[in-house]
């Protein structure tokens, strides 16, 4: 992820990025000049991850920006965002790099005793032939699926 932090008054000492992922505590990290922007740089595995979290502030909370902002990761697979936020300005503008992979992500999958089915949800519609998006193991196969927006309802069968 790449923060970019434009601020009017062109003032940037003390200011960095407090960032964090659901459930995590937080890192800084500092803003770097880089091809004339200010910068914070970091990773984020968005695969276990559905948003990353951040404040901008000055030394130790001595100012901030506004509260925590949120990037999403809810489609990303891998590779590069770009957010950009100006001074003043709550909103942030998030753009991904060629380099970035988007697709359905497996947010949650239950099993259910009782039926017998699995209900998955997924953070964006699943495209294509649901059954070979969806497989088992264990003996098991699919044998029906049935969708409700992004959430899919597995009917199992032994082998």
């Amino acid at each position: 992820m790449v923060l970019h932090y434009k601020r009017a008054d062109e003032n940037y000492d003390g200011w960095n990025a407090w960032v964090w992922t659901m459930n995590r505590g937080g890192t800084q990290y500092n803003l770097a000049k880089v091809d004339g922007e200010m910068v914070a740089t970091f990773t984020v595995d968005s695969l276990a991850h559905s948003y990353v979290s951040f404040i901008l502030r000055k030394g130790e909370w001595e100012e901030q920006e506004f509260g925590e902002r949120r990037i999403s990761l809810s489609t990303v697979i891998s590779g590069t965002i770009h957010c950009y936020v100006t001074s003043g300005k709550e909103a942030c503008t998030e753009k991904l790099s060629a380099d970035a992979v988007v697709g359905a992500k497996l947010l949650r999958a239950n099993f259910d005793y009782e039926s017998g089915k699995v209900q998955v949800e997924t953070s964006m519609p699943v495209e294509g032939n649901l059954k070979d998006a969806f497989s088992v193991t264990g003996g098991l196969t699919v044998t029906d699926i049935a969708r409700q927006g992004n959430i899919y309802t597995l009917t199992l069968n032994e082998k």
